[in-house]
C-alpha cells in the first residue's frame, strides 16, 4: 500500500496536504541538503528519507538526459529560465558547424 508521506495514510490526501508536501520539495530543491531542520521542520524521518530518495532519483535522470540529450537539456533549461524570468521566448542561435 502507498502512503502519504505527511498524513501516515493511504494516498488520496487532501489538497493541504499536497500543498505541504510541494512546499517540503521546493524548499529541498532549493535549499540543497542543507539543516534538515529549515527543510523539514517536524515532518518525520520516513518522510525525510523520501524526499531525499525522489531527488536522488530526479538528479540521477537529470544528469542522464544531459549527457545522452544535450540540446535537450539545454531546450528544458532555456524555457524553465524563461518561465522563471517571466521572459519571452529568444530566436535559436543558428548551430555551429565546421
Amino acid at each position: 500500500e502507498t502512503v502519504c508521506i505527511v498524513e501516515n495514510k493511504p494516498f488520496g490526501a487532501s489538497p493541504a496536504t499536497k500543498g505541504v508536501a510541494w512546499e517540503v520539495f521546493v524548499k529541498r530543491a532549493v535549499l540543497g541538503p542543507g539543516d534538515p531542520g529549515d527543510i523539514y521542520g517536524g515532518h518525520s524521518l520516513q518522510s525525510q528519507k523520501a524526499v531525499e530518495d525522489l531527488m536522488r532519483e530526479v538528479e540521477r535522470w537529470s544528469l542522464e538526459v544531459q549527457r545522452h540529450c544535450p540540446e535537450d537539456w539545454n531546450q528544458f533549461s532555456a524555457v524553465l529560465v524563461q518561465c522563471l524570468t517571466g521572459g519571452s521566448p529568444k530566436d535559436a542561435a543558428p548551430q555551429f558547424e565546421v
